[in-house]
């Protein structure tokens, strides 16, 4: 399904067409592609509906990460890639930017916290840095 047929879906209002769209969406690993259509989906559904959690977890997917902070990073380009939206000319797309930003800002605090307790517990069983202070 190309990307202008499916924001057409997307804008369309009807809600077999969002459901089919945003299931497709989710098969993408969140990629900065889908973001256009995302949009369109949430100029054409009432604010805070059930949709906008649909269309969150699209962008919130991240596929493989590495590293301790991998989530953290993930995360944190999430962030930067709908950082725009909190500015956009609608009021929808602006209420659900906020709204995914308080969001993936917890979610990257708990992450946070994850890794930084996960790291501290290796260096406490293997020993490792015990001669640094």
């Amino acid at each position: 399904m190309g990307g202008s047929q499916s924001a057409v879906l997307a804008g369309s209002g009807d809600e077999d067409d969002i459901a089919f769209v945003v299931g497709i969406l989710r098969a993408y690993d969140g990629s900065s592609s889908i973001l256009d259509i995302c949009k369109a989906i949430i100029k054409a559904v009432p604010e805070r509906s059930g949709v906008w959690k649909e269309v969150a977890a699209a962008i919130e997917t991240t596929g493989v990460v590495r590293g301790e902070y991998g989530m953290v990073q993930a995360y944190e380009q999430k962030l930067q890639a709908i950082s725009d939206w909190r500015s956009d000319e609608d009021s929808r797309v602006q209420a659900f930017a906020e709204w995914l930003t308080d969001g993936l800002q917890g979610m990257i605090e708990h992450e946070q916290r994850r890794a930084d307790e996960g790291l501290a517990l290796r260096k406490y069983r293997f020993g490792i840095g015990k001669d640094e202070s």
